[in-house]
């Protein structure tokens, strides 16, 4: 889940970050709470980055989502997928982002202004969203895997249905593996907010609080680097085969997908306009996989890599480290809409495949 931005000043020149994401007291040091000495440089920058996050994030993913709801885009599986990823992305601003910007505009105060009622929303919606955000991307690398290396069956077996349930059972997984540590910090480990802020204790719950931590935020990144690995593979085996065997069984497929829905298509031209189709069809979800790829790396890889770092050796992290780390993080509402705008008509088009 990710460490999010400021949400209390303990003076003027100090301020904290909430370890929300589930802080491994080997990333943290032993700590709940990350203290970054604040420059007047970072007085301008902190809040200005918040709105920037709200403004942008809020504009950019809703403009997607508008358009779905509106019918102004395919109502595709690739679609339902990218649609739920967004709106997660608009919550995720409001409930983090606007409560952040709370403390960074009251620098004089300390502790969490709020309240406890508030903080438990604001904790409840961090660990949920986060974790469902993370997971949304390992889902749709696998989703666009299938799609590259099995065209005829994405096309046959993926419907909307199937994009629902798994969507469904995705957040059943992240309430199983996210609520009760959510329920424990409530109920018997959390600190008075007052003082301590609006965190959550996770080294009361160092194990459970371990095995979330790899199951909800360390795989899903490495099924996003494995999957884009594998299709860089077969990619690169495809085209050896295709240079011995020009007429491959995609094309043929993709052939007999066509002539199945009623589509007219000559016998002198049939295979070629097959394989010219597949082929266009497996390069735009390959883009959209390397897109994906991209904005996961940049926001959550510095995090992975840090968390493997700090669990198989003894190095030690600045406060500059995690600092960077939680802004590249906070990125992430906005990198998602910018990156997705960077395929040509990508809504329209590419998710049709």
């Amino acid at each position: 889940m990710s460490a999010t931005l400021a949400t209390s000043f303990r003076n003027a020149s100090n301020f904290t970050i909430p370890c929300i994401y589930h802080n491994d007291s080997k990333l943290y040091n032993g700590t709940t709470t990350v203290a970054f000495s604040q420059s007047a440089f970072q007085r301008i920058f902190m809040p200005t980055f918040i709105v920037c996050i709200v403004v942008f994030g809020v504009t950019l993913n809703g403009v997607g989502v508008v358009d779905f709801f509106r019918s102004h885009v395919p109502k595709t599986p690739f679609n339902i997928n990218i649609v739920h990823l967004l709106s997660l992305n608009i919550v995720l601003v409001l409930t983090q982002q606007v409560m952040n910007s709370i403390g960074v505009f009251y620098p004089g105060r300390r502790g969490w202004l709020l309240g406890n009622r508030a903080c438990d929303l604001y904790l409840f919606c961090n660990t949920m969203l986060n974790a469902l955000i993370v997971n949304s991307h390992g889902l749709l690398a696998l989703n666009r895997t299938w799609a590259i290396m099995h065209p005829f069956s994405y096309r046959s077996h993926n419907t909307n249905k199937l994009s629902v349930q798994l969507i469904a059972w995705l957040w059943i997984y992240i309430l199983l593996m996210e609520l009760p540590l959510w329920l424990m910090d409530l109920i018997t480990y959390r600190k008075p907010v007052e003082t301590n802020g609006c965190i959550i204790n996770s080294l009361a719950q160092p194990v459970y609080n371990t095995v979330v931590v790899l199951f909800i935020s360390t795989l899903p990144v490495l099924a996003v680097w494995v999957a884009y690995i594998v299709v860089i593979v077969y990619k690169i085996q495809r085209r050896k085969v295709l240079r011995v065997r020009p007429f491959d069984n995609s094309a043929s497929g993709t052939l007999q997908h066509a002539a199945g829905a009623g589509e007219n298509v000559g016998s002198g031209s049939a295979i070629g306009t097959g394989q010219r189709l597949a082929k266009k069809r497996q390069s735009r979800s390959f883009v959209i996989m390397t897109l994906l790829t991209v904005g996961v790396t940049v926001c959550y890889g510095p995090r992975t890599v840090l968390n493997a770092l700090r669990s198989f050796t003894n190095i030690s992290t600045t406060s500059d480290v995690q600092q960077n780390t939680a802004l590249l993080i906070s990125c992430q509402v906005v990198v998602d809409p910018v990156l997705l705008m960077l395929t040509p008509k990508f809504l329209q088009r590419g998710s049709r495949s």
